[in-house]
């Protein structure tokens, strides 16, 4: 957020520090500071507020609070003013709250002989200086309020309204024309601000054109209300819509502010849009529901051991005074406890953690000492699913296969979703296949050869039920292949599964022949787990975890180079490349990292392949003797296996 620093001094009586010397302050106490722009003779800091502190601090009044605390300046003493006596003479208002648990409160209030005109030159350079277009003094001084306390305001022209103030979901279809000119179609799900011809505006985001207000208003409506923040994120993000109003609403405002705002908003314009001539009427404030004050609980021990500090009692309460929270104390087990009731604006202290760490903060974070915790610190739980999802994408890949992601909707399907992304999209999918399907189309647009393979959930119903599981699956293809090859493909399809069960420790598998498009059901240890076609696979990855028997550990990289022997060979072409390399595996030792069939060549009567193995020590830099003992050990094996087998050596 922009804040203005000749703002700034006017919260306090003494001197405030340099723009340099209060960025830095607040740097190690609250908040990052983006940059410090000098602009009309002013510094403009701006102050990264994250959302946990934008409910109280995405406003002058909230920073300078904290530059209070912080330095231990006091802050003036400013009277918030009260409501002047209405008049009988002001038209009446009657408003409406259809959706309560979305709008906790709503005030409105209605302002006769209103004189809309330029602002004066002090808030047209306050709101320019912040990067705000001034509009005239009524929208001038609602938008002032709003970056003084952080309570967004709406002003309506009275006599463009027809009939009283509704607020309710918006129809289907219901059309608005917002301040910006943007036409916008509406959903029921959408909060809007209507009246009994339709839409003003969207609620805590956009106000609409109809009952603008401009130069020829003379009574106005203010709106000081509180919106449901998942309600406004969820309508600014569909509509596409981000606003100064939004950007507050979307992190949640305390129900108690929208008063303070509506009070300092009315004499504001009072002052400077008509003065005695302005007659007010009866604030309607429909507030059903005060939200009960919280009480949070922490012991000076608990502060300590958080923070891995020794404060003492007298520093942690100086920080409670300091922040303004009310509090209690009492002795409990040879320590303090601490109960707290944050100001009302403090949205976010929950929890003993975020009392911990308002402590920590304004000690400062740059004078803790560091210090290791006293806890006993115990391993994690390995997480059986995701480690064995580690060692089988590194199989895969490995295998020369790409990890890919799909979409997770489809054209069809058993399940249909309430707001689909698109037309064509409209299902949950209940298999990776075809979305792999349609990856390896396009990516064979470009590439001769595609491999790939997904891990991800697809959903189905099993009696009425929707589930939701982990599956596994791969395809390969070509732009060009022959039948004799593919058949030759699939077999290596099958070695890389075979690689798959032994990484994770799953035995006992079998491959039985099934009808139609599939080659194969797969089975381990009796159980289904998936099928296999002449491309590609689907396995369900959920019940590969429930067989895995791997011992799950971590193994560190070698950090030694590896070495890499290439060996080739003529063979029938009745003979399996699978057989090869199961021998290639059994011989040459422990120094075999990776074996890859990189290379086929088919005759009519026979075929060459050609392997890569990756040799490498964990304990030492392999010497040539080294790889070409384990290279030689291999030939002579291959050679040994049938006198047909051509070594080329």
């Amino acid at each position: 957020m922009m804040i203005s620093y000749k703002w700034l001094r006017e919260y306090f009586d003494k001197k405030l520090p340099t723009p340099e010397k209060l960025a830095h302050a607040l740097t190690f106490h609250a908040f990052e500071i983006e940059s410090i722009e000098r602009k009309m003779g002013d510094a403009v800091i701006d102050v990264k507020i994250l959302p946990n502190r934008a409910h109280d601090c995405l406003s002058h009044d909230g920073v300078a609070g904290e530059i209070s605390a912080i330095l231990g300046l006091p802050l003036k003493k400013v009277l918030v003013p009260q409501f002047p006596r209405a008049s009988k003479n002001v038209p009446r208002i009657s408003v409406s709250v259809k959706e309560k648990k979305l709008c906790e409160r709503y005030i409105a209030i209605v302002l006769d002989g209103v004189k809309v005109a330029p602002s004066p030159k002090w808030l047209k350079e306050r709101l320019e200086v912040l990067g705000q277009r001034s509009v005239n003094n009524v929208v001038d001084a609602t938008n002032y309020v709003m970056f003084m306390t952080g309570q967004p305001l709406h002003a309506f022209d009275y006599a463009k309204l027809s009939g009283g103030i509704i607020v309710r979901r918006a129809r289907d279809g219901e059309q608005i024309t917002t301040l910006d000119k943007k036409d916008l179609v509406l959903k029921g799900e959408h909060l809007v601000i209507a009246d009994k011809e339709g839409v003003l505006g969207i609620a805590g985001i956009k106000g609409g054109v109809r009952a603008e207000v401009d130069g020829a208003t003379k009574t106005i409506v203010i709106e000081s209300a509180n919106f449901d923040a998942s309600s406004v994120r969820m309508t600014s993000m569909r509509l596409g819509i981000k606003t100064d109003a939004s950007k507050r609403f979307e992190s949640g405002l305390t129900s108690y502010l929208p008063e303070e705002a509506m009070k300092k908003v009315v004499a504001l314009i009072v002052d400077i849009a008509g003065g005695e001539k302005i007659q007010i009427g009866e604030p309607i404030d429909i507030f059903p529901n005060k939200p009960k004050a919280k009480l949070v609980t922490i012991s000076l021990s608990e502060i300590n051991r958080i923070l891995g500090t020794a404060l003492s009692d007298k520093q942690v309460r100086e920080v409670w005074k300091k922040l303004e929270f009310v509090f209690t104390t009492k002795k409990s087990n040879a320590t303090i406890v601490y109960r707290i009731i944050p100001p009302v604006k403090r949205l976010d202290l929950i929890i003993k953690e975020d009392l911990a760490e308002e402590v920590g903060r304004m000690v400062g974070y740059d004078v803790l000492v560091p210090i290791m915790p006293s806890e006993q610190v115990i391993s994690p739980v390995v997480n059986a699913h995701w480690a064995l999802a580690d060692i089988l994408r590194e199989v895969m890949l490995g295998c020369g296969y790409s990890d890919v992601y799909t979409y997770a909707f489809n054209n069809k399907g058993e399940i249909e979703v309430a707001n689909p992304i698109a037309s064509d999209k409209r299902f949950l999918r209940n298999n990776l296949t075809g979305g792999l399907k349609v990856a390896l189309a396009e990516n064979l647009k470009y590439e001769n050869e595609v491999r790939i393979f997904e891990l991800g959930h697809i959903f189905g119903k099993d009696g009425g039920v929707i589930k939701e599981e982990h599956s596994f699956a791969g395809i390969f293809g070509f732009q060009k292949r022959k039948e004799a090859q593919m058949k030759e493909d699939f077999y290596v399809m099958k070695g890389v599964l075979t690689r798959v069960f032994e990484a994770l420790g799953i035995c006992d598998i079998d491959y039985r022949e099934a009808g139609g498009e599939l080659i194969a059901s797969i089975y381990a240890k009796d159980v289904p787990i998936g099928t296999m076609t002449i491309n590609g696979f689907e396995l369900n990855f959920g019940k590969m975890v429930e067989l895995a028997e791997h011992h799950i550990r971590y193994v560190a990289p070698s950090r030694f180079p590896s070495m890499i022997r290439d060996i080739s060979l003529f063979i029938p072409s009745s003979v399996n490349a699978g057989v090869v390399s199961g021998i290639i595996n059994a011989h040459a030792g422990e120094l075999l990292r990776s074996l890859m069939l990189f290379d086929v060549f088919e005759q009519p009567d026979k075929k060459s392949l050609a392997f890569r193995m990756v040799l490498q020590s964990n304990e030492r830099t392999l010497s040539d003797e080294e790889a070409n003992a384990v290279y030689n050990k291999v030939v002579d094996a291959l050679r040994a296996t049938n006198a047909k087998w051509e070594v080329r050596a």
